[in-house]
C-alpha cells in the first residue's frame, strides 16, 4: 500500500498518469472539493466570452480521470513532491495518510494541456511556493480509489517543520 500511494506522487512528478494504479472510479477531492470524474460539461450551458470559455475549458479538465488529469498535463506545474511523508497504513480499511510537500518553483502563467480536444492551455497564475499537504489515500485489490487531499500554502523552499 505504500508502494501504490508514493506511485501517484511518481506520477504527477513524471507526468504519466499510467505509472500509478488508478481504479477505473478513482476520484480526487482537494480542500473539499472533487477535482476529477466531474460530470462532463455541456458548452450550451457557458457564453462566448473569453472568461466563459475558460470556465468551461476548467471544467473539462475536471471531468478527466484521476489518470488522465495527470496525462493531460494539467499538474505539470508541480515540479517537485518531496518529502512524502507516507506515515499511517491502515490494511484492514485500505488506507494510507501521509503529509507530502508539494515543491512549485513557479512563475508558470500558463499549463500546456496534451490530449483533451478543445483545451489547449490552463491559467496557473502563481510565483514560486511549497504546499504542505495531509492526504489520504483508499486503496483496495491494488488500486487508488480515491484521494483526499488538503493543503496550505507555504513559503518556497519552507521546511516541514518534520525535517
Amino acid at each position: 500500500m505504500f508502494n501504490i500511494a508514493n506511485l501517484y506522487f511518481e506520477a504527477i512528478e513524471r507526468d504519466t498518469g499510467s505509472i500509478a494504479p488508478f481504479a477505473d472510479d478513482c476520484v480526487r477531492h482537494e480542500n473539499g472539493i472533487q477535482t476529477t470524474t466531474n460530470e462532463q460539461p455541456d458548452p450550451a450551458g457557458f457564453g462566448d466570452s473569453s472568461e466563459e470559455q475558460l470556465r468551461f475549458a476548467m471544467a473539462k479538465v475536471d471531468a478527466c480521470g484521476c489518470e488522465k488529469q495527470i496525462d493531460i498535463q494539467n499538474l505539470a506545474y508541480i515540479t517537485r513532491i518531496w518529502p512524502r511523508r507516507l506515515i499511517i497504513i491502515d490494511e484492514k480499511l485500505g488506507l494510507v495518510f501521509g503529509f507530502p510537500m508539494f515543491v512549485h518553483k513557479g512563475d508558470v502563467q500558463w499549463v500546456k494541456i496534451a490530449g483533451l480536444p478543445g483545451v489547449d492551455t490552463i491559467p496557473k497564475k502563481f510565483p514560486p511556493f511549497n504546499l504542505q499537504a495531509g492526504e489520504i489515500f483508499k486503496i483496495s485489490e491494488g488500486k487508488i480509489h480515491e484521494i483526499e487531499a488538503n493543503g496550505m500554502v507555504v513559503p518556497y523552499e519552507a521546511g516541514s517543520g518534520w525535517d
